[in-house]
């Protein structure tokens, strides 16, 4: 089952078997929205959610319990002030995709409001990379992280990434075909910002079917090149210089069936638990082994 209908029918399941007398309120559960701070967690003992209120309530006296099941995970009482509130929970959990659920008590209304959001907990791993949906940021190596970065060329110079590093940038993107015949050079750009503590938004639009400028390889069939992407992936996904996956970019990226690049961006979901996959100069999207969040830079 897809992702999204799992998460739609455990929010279904946990409406139906509400209470009784919860079901004797009216019960709104779309006015409040909520998301995990982070886009998933692994270490962390305690998470941050958050709550966003609609105008009409922002001054209105709250009280909000966090939920999953039976277990509560946070309580926040008060008045907001503002659009979003930061509320702590503990994570006393098993890896896994959770559904956690907020109910909501405003005082002097009848009316029961309840938010629902995904918890996403994963085995820790040395080079994941997670994203803050409150500052619209990276964490890499358990810190803050803004890419400032380069395009270059293949083969890469073996000295281009320590030329680039002593002028700040910390990311590198280079333009690349995912041929066998030039595996090694990758493999060296790659071990060499490792060395240096620099980032690599790795291209594969020649064989994730996403465009890019000079990304073409003739002659070679879908299968083939699926078969070069899978081989790529499993090469790099636990490197420690990857940050992310780049699979579609302009100008040649333009009309393709939206269908195409979901096949690969689900691929990325059940292999690269950790990364991001990055769309062209918009978006990172993400999640640690089912990468879905995100984030506009």
């Amino acid at each position: 089952m897809k992702p999204g209908k799992l998460f739609l029918l455990l929010i279904l399941f946990n409406i139906a078997f509400m209470s009784t007398e919860a079901l004797s309120q009216k019960v709104d559960s779309l006015s409040f929205r909520l998301y995990s701070r982070l886009s998933f967690h692994t270490f962390e003992k305690r998470a941050e959610m958050l709550l966003h209120v609609p105008q009409n309530h922002i001054y209105n006296n709250l009280s909000v319990v966090l939920k999953i099941n039976n277990d509560t995970l946070g309580f926040w009482k008060g008045v907001p002030g503002k659009k979003i509130l930061r509320i702590p929970a503990d994570l006393n959990l098993q890896p896994a995709d959770y559904i956690i659920i907020a109910d909501i008590g405003i005082r002097g209304w009848i009316t029961k409001y309840v938010a629902f959001s995904e918890l996403i907990i994963l085995d820790y791993k040395s080079n994941e990379v997670k994203t803050d949906r409150l500052t619209g940021g990276l964490i890499v190596n358990r810190k803050p992280f803004f890419p400032f970065g380069f395009y270059c060329y293949s083969p890469v110079h073996h000295t281009l990434p320590e030329e680039e590093a002593v002028r700040g940038f910390n990311m590198m993107s280079p333009y690349q075909r995912i041929l066998p015949s030039t595996f090694i050079q990758r493999k060296a750009y790659m071990d060499r910002c490792a060395q240096l503590g620099m980032k690599v938004n790795f291209n594969l639009l020649s064989v994730s079917g996403g465009g890019g400028v000079g990304s073409k390889i003739e002659g070679l069939t879908d299968d083939e090149k699926k078969t070069l992407l899978l081989n790529e992936i499993k090469a790099f996904r636990d490197h420690p210089a990857l940050l992310a996956w780049y699979i579609a970019d302009e100008p040649n990226g333009y009309g393709l069936p939206p269908d195409s690049l979901r096949t690969v961006y689900n691929l990325f979901g059940k292999m690269t638990r950790g990364t991001l996959s990055r769309l062209g100069s918009l978006c990172l999207l993400c999640r640690q082994g089912s990468l879905l969040m995100h984030l506009i830079l």
